[in-house]
C-alpha cells in the first residue's frame, strides 16, 4: 500500500479511501486535491469556527426588533427544543432561489385555516405510502 499526504483545497472534507481529483499547477512541485469524486458517499459536515455565542437561561429569549421598535423575531429554549417565532400576524418568506427543508420529520399544522398548495408547474408527492383522508 502506498501513502502519500498532499494539500487539499480549503473547506474540501477528504476521507480515507475517497476517490479525489488532482491537479498539478505548473508552479508547484506536488498535486492539490481540487475535488472528491464519490458523491454518493455521505460526506461530512464541514467544520465552522464560531464568530460569536449568547447563552440564554431557560425563561429568556433573544429577540430582534425593527428600528421602530416593532418586534420581529424571537428565538428561545422550549420544552422540546429550541423555537423560532416570528412576531407579526402574517409572514412572508421570499427568496429568489429555492427553498429546501430537510429533517427527520416534518409536520403541517394550520390551527385555524386551511392548507393552500399553488405551483405554478406540477406538484408531485412522493412516499413510501401516502395517505389521503
Amino acid at each position: 500500500m502506498h501513502e502519500r499526504w498532499v494539500p487539499v483545497l480549503q473547506g474540501l472534507a477528504v476521507r480515507s479511501a475517497d476517490r479525489v481529483l488532482l491537479m498539478q499547477p505548473a508552479n508547484h512541485d506536488e498535486a492539490i486535491v481540487t475535488g472528491v469524486l464519490d458523491g454518493f458517499t455521505r460526506r461530512p459536515e464541514p467544520t465552522r469556527e464560531t464568530a460569536a455565542t449568547l447563552e440564554i437561561q431557560r425563561d429568556e429569549a433573544v429577540r430582534v426588533a425593527s428600528v421602530d421598535g416593532q418586534e420581529l423575531i424571537e428565538v428561545f429554549q422550549g420544552d422540546e427544543g429550541p423555537v423560532v417565532r416570528l412576531l407579526h400576524d402574517d409572514v412572508h418568506l421570499e427568496l429568489p432561489g429555492a427553498l429546501r427543508m430537510k429533517a427527520a420529520r416534518i409536520a403541517l399544522e394550520a390551527t385555524q385555516g386551511s392548507v393552500e398548495v399553488d405551483a405554478s408547474d406540477d406538484v408531485n408527492v412522493r412516499g413510501e405510502v401516502i395517505n389521503l383522508n
